[in-house]
Order: structure tokens, then C-alpha cells, then sequence
């Protein structure tokens, strides 16, 4: 997987739909999920895609993207961009929803 140094100007999650045990027991590897619920715990300002194999979404950065100081500010003084979120997704297929967190530290920018 490919990451930016910087963000840009939208935060995307690939969710797979047949993989880490998403596919029920008995299936053919071929068939996946269908979503029937999404969340977003941060914003309620995303699109929704999907293929075969993900759910994709994709939300505004600027909804998501806080400053902090670098962690080590005397070495690289400056603020980093960092993300988190925190999703919810419900299968037609499964009983209970799916909770995803997911976060990237961008590198440090001088002042």
C-alpha cells in the first residue's frame, strides 16, 4: 500500500468484504457481503463505494485532520497532521456490526 508523506484532500478506508474472516463459514471465496449500514463515528459528510471486494470510504481531510506538535519538538520542531477513525459497518450476511479504527501520523512540517 502506497502512502502520502502529506495529506491530501480526502481520507479513504478500503474495508475488504472477503477477507479477515468477514465471508461466513460455507461460502464460496468468490461471494461477498453486502453493506447495510455505515458509520462514521468522526463526520457526517462521506461518499460510499464498492466493488466486489471493498466498501470504500471516503471522507473531506479537512473534517478529519488535526495538528499536534511533533513528538520530538526539539528535533523537529513543527506540527504533524495526523487522522483517526472510527467506523461501524453492518452486513446484511452477519449479526453484529464491524468496528474499524483507522490512523496515520503524517510526517512532521516546520514552521
Amino acid at each position: 500500500m502506497r502512502m502520502s508523506s502529506q495529506p491530501g484532500s480526502e481520507v479513504s478506508v478500503y474495508i475488504p468484504k472477503q477477507r479477515l474472516g468477514l465471508v461466513r463459514r460455507g461460502l464460496r471465496v468468490e461471494e461477498s457481503l453486502s453493506p447495510r449500514f455505515l458509520r462514521v463515528h468522526q463526520s457526517n459528510t462521506f461518499t460510499v463505494t464498492e466493488d466486489r471486494d471493498f466498501v470504500v470510504v471516503s471522507i473531506p481531510a479537512g473534517l478529519l485532520l488535526p495538528d499536534q506538535p511533533c513528538p520530538d519538538a526539539r528535533e523537529s520542531p513543527g506540527t504533524q497532521a495526523f487522522y483517526r477513525v472510527d467506523l461501524s459497518l453492518a452486513f446484511a450476511e452477519m449479526v453484529s456490526p464491524v468496528h474499524w479504527r483507522v490512523e496515520n501520523f503524517f510526517q512532521c512540517v516546520g514552521k
